[in-house]
């Protein structure tokens, strides 16, 4: 497995904020496949409800 690197942006109140989020998207991309990526970016954009759900049941 090759690695690669990325620019991008992250909204964030603080930089300290910035860098928690992308150590955070970090852990979530070497640990989920492709396929559960794209369904948690579609629920996130387009299904609300069932990303409330998923914050409920994760105490979030």
């Amino acid at each position: 497995m090759v690695e690669l690197e990325f620019e991008l942006t992250i909204r964030a109140a603080t930089e300290n904020e910035a860098t928690r989020k992308a150590q955070a998207v970090a852990t979530l991309l070497n640990e989920l496949t492709l396929s559960d990526l794209e369904m948690i970016a579609h629920i996130a954009q387009h299904d609300k409800a069932k990303l409330n759900m998923a914050r409920a049941a994760l105490r979030m």
